[in-house]
């Protein structure tokens, strides 16, 4: 289960009032922290539940492109970090994240929100080495925005 710390991390972190999850066919669901009681990840799905408990609604991961944190007042979701690429999703061995706004630490969270590994940007890029995490799903945090990581086996 997606830890409520964890997005109170990422929320006095990045100073962010509002969770997008972009689909990969475009369409998105945006809903404003204040209003969710809890995000759970399991393997197949992220679901969004109200304070009361309501579900909110589920997104299989598959389907999954990015997720969003961001600040009010943003005018659509490629102004936050648009210039962000991630090469070699999935990948076995080598990450690496170009177009970072500034120096930032890029963090890996297991999809219970549990910290797996961080690295620093130099020059707006990062280059990290995943060959000791075991596979599977992850998500990947720089600045405000959180993507799904892949690590397979080799």
């Amino acid at each position: 289960m997606f830890s409520l710390l964890f997005m109170a991390v990422l929320t006095a972190q990045a100073e962010v009032t509002h969770l997008a999850v972009e689909k990969l066919n475009g369409t998105e669901t945006t809903r404003a922290l204040a209003q969710l009681g809890k995000i759970v990840m399991g393997f197949d799905d992220i679901c969004l539940y109200d304070n009361a408990g309501t579900n909110l609604g589920c997104t299989p991961m598959a389907q999954i492109g990015k997720i969003v944190l961001y600040k009010e007042g943003t005018t659509t979701l490629d102004d936050v970090e648009s210039n962000l690429q991630i090469v070699l999703n999935p990948t076995s061995e080598n990450l690496f994240v170009h177009g970072i706004a500034g120096e930032q630490t890029i963090r890996i969270y297991s999809m219970q929100g549990h910290l797996i590994q961080s690295a620093g940007s130099m020059n707006g890029e990062a280059n990290i080495n995943v060959s000791g995490v075991p596979s599977g799903t992850y998500l990947l945090q720089v600045g405000a925005q959180v993507v799904k990581l892949l690590i397979r086996d080799k």
